[in-house]
């Protein structure tokens, strides 16, 4: 890895295709290592659920904290796809190959947490803004940056768990994570793709 930060030197070919190479492989662990922690978090919550009102100590405050701790999960999952899908094309570009696409549910459910913090906040959900095209736009056509949580309608947030998240079905979120680590198996030595099997058995 270069000395300077990190940085990737795209004047050595040879070295930018190793270290997009080697962000591929870091990601693709993580992603592994995040699924199965939102997994074991996710059982827990439901656990929670289902004893909310019995249980003692299961109160308001403590699904709340619960929810606080799944969603930063789910979010932290969904951050390590997008930057294996990012280094992915990277790779495909320091190759001279066509760039493979983003999984097209990961990249709605990434622009409804990206522009979360400027959303309008009613009855509990997050829902978008008014927003119009300036009235002189660029060459290119400028995108309303709240399609996503537009589409959805508003996105919940509380401590109900619905089984979804962003969009996504909670399920559907880790198979789509794991199908990118799927992706990149071809691009990793024997040896890389090995451990990254031997990090899905820990899930």
């Amino acid at each position: 890895m270069s000395e300077r930060s990190g940085a990737l030197p795209s004047a050595d070919g040879a070295e930018a295709e190793s270290q997009a190479l080697m962000f591929v492989r870091l990601w693709a662990e993580e992603v592994i290592r995040q699924t199965g922690r939102v997994q074991e978090i996710r059982e827990r919550v439901r656990g929670y659920h289902r004893m909310h009102g019995d249980g003692p100590g299961i109160d308001s405050h403590f699904l709340e904290e619960a929810f606080r701790e799944q969603w930063a999960a789910e979010h932290t999952l969904l951050w390590a796809a997008y930057q294996l899908e990012r280094w992915r094309k990277r790779l495909d570009r320091e190759r001279g190959e066509t760039e493979r696409k983003y999984d097209a549910k990961l990249l709605g459910a990434r622009n409804v947490l990206e522009h979360l913090d400027s959303a309008d906040f009613r009855d509990g959900k997050a829902v978008a803004p008014p927003w119009s095209p300036p009235a002189q736009p660029k060459k290119r056509k400028p995108q309303d940056p709240y399609r996503s949580l537009r589409a959805l309608d508003g996105l919940y947030i509380g401590t109900s768990d619905d089984g979804s998240f962003c969009g996504i079905a909670s399920s559907e979120l880790s198979d789509r994570a794991l199908d990118v680590v799927k992706s990149v198996e071809a691009d990793l030595a024997e040896e890389a793709v090995a451990h990254l099997i031997e990090l899905g058995r820990g899930r």
